[in-house]
């Protein structure tokens, strides 16, 4: 039965791939043919049934509806059906260069996929859920795509490459899974700066220690910056079955420096990066030890050089 028949409740089983709009199901196969354009041509089409919440870890909230996610060679198509009356379907079109962060995470069953772009000079998001075991294999793939539809035509730096084995043997497996999946073919990794979990100090006795920072690690690639951290756990030698990987691409770097916060009455170190679009910016605060510094000062250099040339360099060989 072709699934442009089938008349969906949004609750399959299952995220799955389809090669044309029209294999869609429900309103969304509908939806995605309008919004292609005659030129537009297809790299990942993905379908994403309902998930029954609306809530996930790292303060994400997106509603309960199906989904397609269309990946284009200069734009990500969302299409969104919430199944419920008076609330007609919707698309979303996102050009990419007006997208600053791409952002995927599961915890446990619950996957989400999160955009960040600017509209209307103001940076906003649009995330959505999906069950992870089916889910993340094929978010991944889609993200690889825009990741390579992105970069420019290849140009070296002329930093030297970082093997990939060591520096994702270097962190924690959950962290390094995740990474791993979301890498391009040829990448290179030029700068890693590794994050570890930091813990208040009971003011009390009773009182139980809190999560400051959560092991992450952040990398400067020739295809932009990814940084991964785990949820912070709720006590220490607690397992986190968090985590997100947030992409951002070259030349939505803005800003880079150093910054110090006094967290539980103690100072703790962040790189501050500026992303963003023409004067529509955000910050990510990336936490790391003092003996991380000297990798620290290499992103930022790094940082300040793409900015000054717009990142446009390419990625991959």
């Amino acid at each position: 039965m072709k699934t442009r028949q089938f008349r969906s409740n949004g609750r399959e089983p299952y995220v799955f791939r389809v090669d044309h709009p029209g294999d869609l199901f429900g309103s969304h196969a509908d939806l995605m043919r309008e919004a292609f354009g005659p030129e537009d041509r297809l790299l990942y089409l993905l379908y994403s049934p309902i998930w029954e919440g609306e809530e996930a870890p790292f303060g994400v909230r997106a509603p309960s509806a199906s989904h397609a996610v269309a990946v284009t060679e200069d734009r990500f198509i969302v299409s969104e059906d919430r199944h419920q009356t008076g609330a007609p379907a919707t698309v979303l079109t996102i050009s990419f260069d007006r997208v600053i962060e791409v952002e995927l995470g599961h915890a446990l069953l619950i996957g989400w996929f999160a955009l960040r772009f600017v509209r209307d000079g103001d940076v906003v998001s649009s995330s959505l859920l999906f069950p992870a075991s089916t889910g993340m294999l094929h978010f991944a793939a889609a993200i690889r795509r825009y990741r390579r539809a992105t970069q420019s035509a290849p140009a070296r730096s002329s930093q030297e490459g970082m093997a990939w084995h060591e520096v994702l043997g270097a962190t924690q497996t959950l962290l390094a899974s995740t990474i791993q999946t979301l890498i391009v073919e040829g990448e290179r990794a030029e700068h890693a700066v590794l994050s570890s979990e930091t813990w208040s100090g009971a003011a009390r006795r009773r009182k139980p220690p809190v999560c400051l920072s959560a092991n992450g690690i952040l990398l400067l690639t020739d295809c932009g910056i990814l940084h991964a951290e785990e949820q912070p756990p709720l006590r220490p030698e607690m397992l986190s079955f968090g985590v997100r990987a947030v992409c951002i691409p070259r030349n939505a770097l803005r800003s880079a420096h150093v910054i110090e916060r006094h967290l539980s009455g103690k100072p703790h170190l962040f790189l501050r990066l500026g992303v963003g679009r023409n004067s529509a910016s955000v910050q990510r605060d990336v936490p790391f030890a003092a003996e991380n510094s000297q990798a620290v000062a290499q992103v930022l250099a790094r940082v300040v050089e793409l900015a000054a040339t717009g990142g446009d360099q390419g990625c991959g060989s």
